[in-house]
């Protein structure tokens, strides 16, 4: 399966939803204006039915005025079902024309650490919004000044009376919406955290059970759902109470503007047909008013989605064209790289400066907590820097366009990550939605197999490369995932491979496979960075960086940094010195024995 979606070029902001349909809110807004225009039609025909056909008992007339009141209810009907299906289009077309832009964003880099995982939702809110009920009701809202002006010309007690009404139902509008934004802010983000809760035992279910933690997940996460339902609860009474009393409001005002029409009626200041016309016209320029009050939570909640949705593209910033560069060398270079978890945080790394040359293999040692994990994320460009660059080929990663970059860079985390979708899916990188030649496609999947020494175990697979994964790749054992997501390291063979602890899950003939692959790879001139503590791993390296507490604390071949690290553990260990800068053990203890044999 292939797929026409391209990037778009410019990040876009959030009335790019409004901007995307703008044809069709004018069409609507215009088929509004038609139909409440044409409402004028039946209270035209109270007033002529009481003012003229009763007293004279004119049948003709009646007659006359039934069919062309009909007619235009009928017309008036056509509009909102024209205008309905107009919204139906315009939610389609908000879809086809920023749903992409919305999820560019979301996997953007610099959407880290934003609304980005729930973009597409955000997204999917503030269509609803933008096509549904609530915005007839506001388009509908301001044609209540027609019928408040048509009041005051049947008579100015009834238009000052239908004047204060409206008033006080916006204000108690007005008083809803601001007394219910607190508890329903609050209800969301509890909710986010009782799915998250869920999601996570949901993901850890063997832990969970193995340890006996189902009780206490389940109480936490109706601890959660207790504050979630307890805030909207709450934003649901007060919501309620103003609903209601904008309900009662409107029946009270227009029972009172029948009682004051018949004491005009009575006085000769009014006709029988204005006063039933009254009556209708009130009860229709405070509708809307009251829908609204009616609907604030859904408009509160599109609310919080386009400031999010807008949070979401100030981080990423317009997309400009980058010109493309040359394929890459695989020359990586570290100027003074920091990692701060948040301002005020101790360093994850800092001032990491070095150079990383391609052909060779660079291991990175040291102790669990060290900053090897976030080193592996910041040469593959997913970390954010405090400060410093990261440069490949002399050009900051920032610099290069993402989509062209990535086919030449490898890249296995610590925990291994597939998603849902076929074997074949994952190790190509999802290429079949994007690739042309699906021939090729395949030749480059399975040698990526074969060249991390996955392809016999994939064969033993249900289907084979076709084998479909669940979420989260569920489906296969952690040797396995860890095996196919070697895989997806090596396709297309790329120039720069970074690798994560890849020998967790491996058995000892995996492994060999694994040295193999990453022999071969550093024989083809690819630059590759592996993160260890495996002594069989470590050994390959041509060169060593020892990181401790986020910083280089020894780096250089593979023999002198052995030879360093044995002279300090066979150096006085009183010294201050020689235990600021002692490494781990087990990574001296692997270095040194590598080095001795």
């Amino acid at each position: 399966m292939s797929s026409n979606v391209s990037r778009p070029p410019h990040g876009a902001p959030v009335d790019h939803l409004i901007r995307a349909c703008r044809s069709h809110f004018v069409a609507v807004a215009a088929f509004s204006a038609l139909s409440n225009l044409l409402f004028v039609v039946p209270t035209l025909y109270l007033m002529q039915v009481y003012d003229r056909v009763l007293p004279t008992g004119g049948l003709m007339t009646l007659v006359l005025l039934s069919g062309v009141t009909l007619l235009a209810l009928g017309v008036q009907a056509l509009l909102d079902w024209v205008r309905s299906r107009i919204l139906v289009r315009a939610a389609a077309q908000m879809d086809l024309k920023a749903s992409a832009d919305v999820l560019w964003a979301a996997l953007s880099r610099s959407a880290r650490g934003t609304s980005g995982q729930r973009a597409i939702q955000n997204f999917d809110t503030v269509k609803q919004a933008l096509s549904g009920p609530v915005l007839l009701s506001i388009l509908d809202a301001p044609w209540g000044l027609l019928y408040l002006g048509l009041t005051y010309l049947l008579h100015p007690a009834l238009g000052v009376l239908a004047t204060l009404a409206g008033a006080a139902m916006i204000a108690v509008a007005l008083t809803n919406e601001r007394r219910t934004r607190a508890p329903l802010k609050a209800a969301g983000e509890a909710a986010a955290r009782g799915y998250s809760t869920q999601e996570a035992a949901s993901r850890g279910l063997s832990v969970v059970g193995a340890l006996g933690m189902k009780r206490a997940m389940v109480i936490k996460h109706l601890s959660e759902r207790s504050q979630m339902l307890e805030w909207q609860s709450q934003a649901s009474f007060r919501a309620a109470a103003y609903t209601s009393f904008n309900k009662t409001l409107r029946i009270v005002v227009q029972s009172a503007s029948v009682g004051v029409g018949a004491y005009l009626v009575i006085q000769g200041d009014l006709s029988a047909g204005s006063l039933m016309a009254a009556s209708f016209l009130l009860a229709r320029a405070l509708s809307p008013i009251e829908q609204i009050t009616g609907a604030w939570p859904t408009l509160d909640k599109a609310r919080n989605a386009a400031l999010s949705l807008k949070a979401l593209f100030d981080a990423t910033g317009a997309q400009p064209d980058r010109t493309r560069l040359p394929a890459p060398r695989g020359r990586l270079t570290l100027e003074d790289v920091t990692v701060q978890a948040g301002a005020g945080a101790r360093p994850i790394l800092s001032g990491l400066t070095c150079t990383i040359e391609p052909g060779r293999i660079t291991g990175v040692a040291g102790a669990s907590g060290s900053g090897k994990s976030t080193m592996a994320r910041v040469l593959v460009g997913g970390a954010d820097l405090s400060s410093g660059l990261v440069r490949l080929d002399g050009a900051a990663l920032q610099d290069w366009d993402s989509d062209a970059l990535g086919p030449h860079i490898g890249y296995l985390p610590q925990e291994s990550t597939l998603f849902e979708g076929t074997v074949k899916e994952n190790i190509s990188r999802f290429g079949t939605y994007v690739a042309g030649d699906a021939d090729s496609l395949d030749e480059s999947t399975v040698a990526a197999a074969m060249a991390v020494g996955a392809h016999d175990m994939i064969l033993t697979l249900p289907h084979g490369y076709d084998t479909r994964l669940g979420v989260n790749g569920s489906g296969l054992s952690g040797g396995q995932t860890q095996r196919i997501a070697l895989a997806r390291a090596f396709f297309g063979d790329p120039v720069v491979l970074v690798l994560d602890e890849p020998n967790a899950h491996l058995d000892g003939l995996a492994e060999q496979q694994l040295i193999q692959a990453m022999t071969n790879a550093r024989a083809r001139g690819a630059t590759v960075i592996v993160m260890a503590h495996s002594r069989a791993l470590l050994g390959l390296a041509d060169e060593i960086i020892v990181l401790k507490n986020g910083e280089i604390d020894l780096s250089g071949p593979l023999k002198d940094v052995a030879s360093l690290m044995r002279e300090r553990r066979s150096g006085p260990r009183t010294s201050p010195v020689d235990r600021t800068a002692e490494p781990a053990g087990d990574d001296a203890r692997s270095l040194n024995s590598k080095a001795v044999s």
